[in-house]
């Protein structure tokens, strides 16, 4: 990845609230195939129908930038990536974000947060639920419904924050994430 200019960061971050989405992929779980548990992808997508306006996405961060057509025979374009490299794109952007932030700040503490288990064997059950508790909370703020303000996942020493309720100094803190306060930025 190259490294970004501030006034870059700051256009693609205004260019994401308003064309792009965040969100945490599940696909159900395929026994015939091996696959035991259901699979979670952090996913980041921002689509366009000028070509020029997706390619930075793709130079600066990787991913794919796909065209389809819409109804109208109009090209329509899609740039998205996922995992670290959709972490990564979030954490960039983040001090700049504003309709997205707390969909980023979610996105980045699950791909942090994310436990891996080898081979096929079914994913313990807290696992799941963490996952299927951000995925859901990731949701609701993209419909613009209240999230809870803890994600509680039965075990007593798995308590996750979120971001509702909490500070932006304290969200930050527990993202393991620089705070810069809202007069500060850029």
């Amino acid at each position: 990845m190259i490294e970004l200019p501030e006034i870059t960061k700051a256009w693609m971050a205004g260019f994401f609230d308003g064309e792009g989405t965040i969100f945490i992929e599940r696909d159900s779980p395929r026994p015939l195939k091996g696959k035991l548990s259901p699979r979670y992808l952090l996913r980041v997508a921002a689509v366009n129908t000028v070509y020029s306006a997706l390619e930075p996405f793709r130079t600066y961060f990787g991913g794919q930038l796909v065209e389809t057509k819409l109804g109208t025979n109009r090209p329509l374009y899609a740039w998205s990536t996922r995992s670290k490299i959709a972490m990564k794109f979030l954490e960039a952007l983040l001090p700049y974000l504003r309709v997205k932030q707390k969909q980023a700040e979610l996105g980045i503490f699950f791909q942090k947060k994310l436990r891996h288990h080898g081979g096929n064997a079914p994913m313990p059950q807290a696992y799941l639920a963490e996952r299927e508790r951000i995925r859901q909370a990731i949701q609701e703020l993209n419909m613009g419904w209240p999230t809870p303000t803890v994600i509680d996942v039965s075990p007593q020493d798995m308590q996750l924050p979120l971001i509702a309720g909490d500070t932006e100094e304290s969200i930050f803190e527990a993202l393991g994430l620089k705070y810069i306060p809202p007069e500060a930025r850029e």
